[in-house]
């Protein structure tokens, strides 16, 4: 692991942060949609899931549990969220079951998850009301 002083770390994140930002409020404000690089994209898609999505405010929740899987096409990684009753929890997508899943390439699956208009539609099997749950209440706010 690479020691750096804790003001770099901070920069780090501030830097990666704000190009987040960046790219969702302008896929928000463009007529056209971009393409994302797909590095990008999946860092913006674990930062929402695992990050955002993991605090336990918001009303992002489903009783009985319900589990959506995001696959993205063009990257080695994917994710499965369980939203139950208390919020969300992120698990290891290896045989795990899903009520959803989404597969597009990353950056469509990233615009889609922050709720922007996706360039093109995403792969979604299972049942389409996960993917609506989210799309209603999948909300990032700062405190």
């Amino acid at each position: 692991m690479l020691d750096l002083p804790s003001g770099a770390v901070a920069a780090g994140l501030l830097v990666r942060r704000q190009a987040h930002e960046t790219a969702i409020y302008a896929a928000g404000a463009l007529g056209e949609v971009p393409d994302y690089d797909p590095g990008l994209a999946a860092d913006g898609i674990y930062e929402l899931i695992a990050g955002f999505m993991a605090r336990n405010s918001g009303t992002l929740c489903s009783d009985p549990p319900v589990f959506l899987a995001v696959r993205p096409t063009d990257v080695g990684t994917s994710w499965h969220v369980m939203i139950h009753p208390d919020g969300r929890t992120v698990t290891s997508p290896a045989g795990q079951p899903a009520d959803c899943t989404l597969t597009a390439s990353a950056s469509d699956l990233y615009l889609l998850l922050w709720n922007r208009r996706p360039a093109r539609q995403p792969g979604v099997d299972g049942d389409g009301a996960v993917l609506d749950l989210w799309r209603q209440e999948a909300r990032v706010h700062w405190r």
